[in-house]
């Protein structure tokens, strides 16, 4: 039997379950006509990421000009990239990266360990600052050590922005 113009419209439907996948199965029917047939389609998923538009190189900040967005498949690509570039402008990179390729949390610092950091201690409007040093690498929003240069503690804090942690008391 041979599929024919189907007068109305087609029905589809897909047994697959798993949301993750790239490939599946999928019926495509016409009721009136009396006939079905399975069809292997693939699945492509994909969100804007910062990716790098020229060469960048290991210990270079970056900069506006230095990445752009691009729509990347995120079946392909499964690893945690950036969604703004404002995410990664002035953070250091911590490995070459090639034009076109995605930027990811790993590739780089927004805070890199050994560097001076501003320490900024927040409570209900109040504000105390003193500098430490980073004893980690650390992405926004991620906690890191961080030893007060003053008094020599360590302490936990998190990434706030470019050299510089937040930690509440």
């Amino acid at each position: 039997m041979f599929a024919t113009d189907c007068p109305e419209e087609l029905a589809t439907s897909s047994s697959s379950t798993n949301p993750s996948a790239s490939n599946i199965t999928v019926l495509v029917a016409c009721e009136s006509d009396n006939w079905r047939v399975y069809v292997p389609v693939r699945l492509s998923v994909s969100a804007p990421q910062v990716t790098a538009a020229t060469n960048l190189d290991r210990g270079q900040i970056i900069s506006e000009n230095d990445v752009t967005m691009s729509m990347v498949d995120l079946h392909r690509f499964r690893r945690q990239g950036f969604s703004s570039t404002n995410l990664v402008l002035g953070a250091k990179l911590k490995k070459n990266i090639r034009v076109g390729e995605v930027i990811e949390t790993r590739d780089i610092c927004v805070v890199c360990r050994n560097e001076t950091v501003m320490i900024r201690a927040v409570n209900d409007g109040m504000q105390i600052t003193t500098r430490g040093v980073a004893l980690s690498d650390g992405s926004h929003g991620e906690q890191i050590r961080v030893k007060n240069s003053r008094s020599n503690r360590i302490i936990d804090a998190r990434v706030s922005g470019i050299a510089e942690v937040t930690v509440q008391f």
